[in-house]
């Protein structure tokens, strides 16, 4: 009896059904009885021998040493571990071991020179597609047993996206060798087989997989020069990887990501998602969501969120009804608002609620056609005092926009005996005077009211009088800030100085910004970020390391240094990532794709992505 048959047939006593594959294939034909074939690839083998003879001499147990050591950074890491376990147990453990035992050392499949490497095609789930040998040992039996060890050891675990090429498959070449490299990870490679990217990013965000689909666009625009017709397809695609991850950011279970994404979508312009803005709108668990739905869908001015606004706004929904007013407003459907909301503000059995709603609602519109009922309302002081305030604060955008007689109603309430509605009143002038309205006749009608006792006459009063002549009122309210305590009033005052343009403004404002009171300093902080004078930029830039996130936002935008941007992508503060992404992007353009879409596609968080992705997408997007 041959040495090849002796250790056939001792290999089937072993009992190792994959290594009995290979070596009855090297036993003659007159010795061996026909079985069922085997598909291999390399043709049918008999898997049946006859009675095992008895140990032949075994090589010397010389240790082949260990494996080749694998970097911490070899693609697909962990995933081949877990494959090489079982691997190792059938080919080393099983095969090579049989064969140095049962077979004699001058046999061909104990040379340690034999070295096979078998492709192996798996998908996402780990099941093995496909299976062929790239490089042949040599020897069949060899090229035969790593085939069907791979067999055996599938299905594998479930690829993990990065190992994932565009079609969806893993493609992994796997070493086989008769010496101390064994089946070690260190003979392994993964090829990530990519489709040109206008295929590959649609599928990529199909399958979920958008930090591949932004790593990809990151690489590209790396290695784009210029702005011709490549940069300007990167940008297209890029925007659409940005668009689905505000889309994505719509189901998140987190309420501040979802307000955040709908809001982005509102400002950018993304039309397309009407249909999902007014589901949310209407059904969204989280009351800030809807609001946020509502606001997004006047925003985007597409008429066919019209009956979802028009059914808000009618539903005279407190804080919702007033914002989907707004809305309609926004859509040029300010005589509509109006309509839906005359009735229940004139109907006396309406409920102090529901009027009170319908009110926050008709001051959101601003309709000139509303004067004369708001105008009665606040005159009739049968009426409440909360309905009459209401009214007052209505009266302002009315004013505005034109509406006869909404002056001289507000005037004639700021000498109301009432500390509330003169308040309210003066807020009113407020309103107005920030829509474009000017007097002078009635910013001699606040300016007795800056020393009033009340704090909330003196605060509506200031804010007043600042924008509605701010020229006259400035040199007034430095006076009055000089002797003011109340952080309200501070506060009211803080923001109006930001909205006028008189130099005169800015020492008053750096002032408040070292108020020992938070909330005064954030608001002159504020009114300074609007400002250009150097003076403004030079305090707000001081502020890049202060402890509050809030304080470092708004620092960004005055910093003329884009390394400090770059930098701030960075900060430990999402909404600070999210400022510096706007800004790079308005300050380089296209040419901050590269580094805006490695930035997403490594976010901690979806609510970061939804963000970044936003800022982004309203810095690029066209004027409306």
């Amino acid at each position: 009896m041959g040495p090849r048959v002796a250790g056939a047939r001792a290999l089937v006593a072993l009992g190792t059904s994959v290594t009995v594959f290979a070596f009855a294939a090297c036993a003659p034909a007159a010795t061996a009885r026909r079985a069922r074939p085997v598909d291999d690839g390399l043709g049918a083998v008999d898997d049946s021998v006859g009675a095992p003879p008895p140990m032949v001499t075994a090589m010397p147990a010389t240790p082949l040493g260990p494996e080749p050591t694998v970097p911490p950074d070899h693609l697909g890491r962990a995933w081949l571990e877990s494959v090489h376990t079982p691997l190792h147990e059938q080919w080393a453990d099983g095969f090579l071991e049989q064969a140095r035992l049962y077979l004699p050392p001058d046999h061909a499949l104990n040379r340690r020179d034999l070295v096979a490497r078998v492709d192996l095609v798996v998908d996402a789930k780990g099941q093995l597609l496909e299976a062929s040998l790239a490089r042949s040992s040599g020897l069949a039996e060899f090229d035969v047993t790593a085939l069907l060890v791979v067999r055996a050891v599938a299905p594998f675990p479930a690829l993990p996206a990065e190992l994932l090429s565009d079609d969806g498959r893993g493609y992994v070449s796997w070493r086989f060798a008769r010496d101390a490299r064994r089946e070690g990870i260190a003979g392994t490679q993964f090829e990530r087989r990519e489709w040109p990217l206008a295929r590959a990013v649609p599928m990529l965000l199909a399958a979920g997989r958008f930090d591949d689909a932004g790593q990809r666009v990151a690489a590209a625009a790396e290695a784009t020069d210029g702005a011709g017709g490549d940069r300007a397809e990167l940008m297209r695609l890029y925007r659409e990887i940005a668009r689905a991850e505000l889309v994505r950011g719509f189901d998140d279970a987190d309420s501040d990501t979802r307000v955040g994404a709908v809001r982005a979508a509102g400002a950018a312009g993304l039309t397309d998602q009407v249909p999902r803005l007014q589901v949310l709108a209407t059904s969204d668990a989280a009351p800030e969501t809807r609001l946020a739905a509502l606001a997004a869908l006047g925003a985007l001015g597409d008429l066919a969120a019209l009956p979802t606004l028009r059914a808000a706004t009618a539903g005279l929904d407190g804080a919702r009804g007033a914002v989907a007013a707004a809305a309609l407003a926004q859509l040029g459907e300010r005589g509509l608002a109006w309509a839906l909301l005359a009735e229940p503000l004139a109907d006396a059995e309406a409920g102090e609620r529901a009027r009170a709603a319908a009110l926050q609602a008709v001051a959101a519109v601003g309709a000139p056609e509303s004067a004369p009922a708001l105008a009665a309302l606040l005159a009739d002081r049968t009426q409440p005092r909360a309905h009459r305030a209401l009214a007052a604060r209505a009266l302002g955008p009315v004013l505005a926009s034109g509406g006869a007689g909404a002056e001289a109603a507000l005037l004639a309430a700021l000498r109301e005996g009432d500390a509330a509605l003169r308040a309210a009143a003066a807020d009113g002038l407020a309103a107005a005077a920030r829509r474009g309205f000017r007097s002078r006749a009635a910013y001699y009608r606040l300016l007795p009211l800056l020393p009033e006792r009340d704090a909330r006459v003196r605060a509506a009063a200031v804010g007043a009088a600042i924008v509605v002549k701010p020229d006259a009122a400035l040199l007034e309210v430095i006076v009055l800030l000089r002797r003011e305590a109340d952080p309200a009033v501070l506060v009211v005052a803080a923001t109006a100085l930001g909205e006028i343009v008189e130099a005169g403004a800015i020492a008053p404002l750096l002032r408040l910004a070292g108020h020992a009171d938070p909330t005064v300093r954030m608001a002159a902080l504020r009114s300074l970020a609007r400002r250009r004078d150097p003076a403004a930029k030079a305090r707000l830039v001081a502020g890049l390391t202060d402890e509050d996130p809030t304080v470092r936002a708004l620092a960004l935008p005055a910093e003329s240094s884009l390394a400090a941007i770059v930098g701030a992508l960075a900060d430990a503060s999402i909404e600070v990532r999210a400022v510096a992404a706007g800004e790079l992007v308005r300050r380089e353009g296209d040419a901050a794709l590269a580094r805006i879409a490695a930035v997403i596609a490594g976010s901690r968080t979806p609510r970061e992505r939804v963000l970044i992705a936003g800022a982004w997408l309203v810095a690029n997007s066209p004027p409306r």
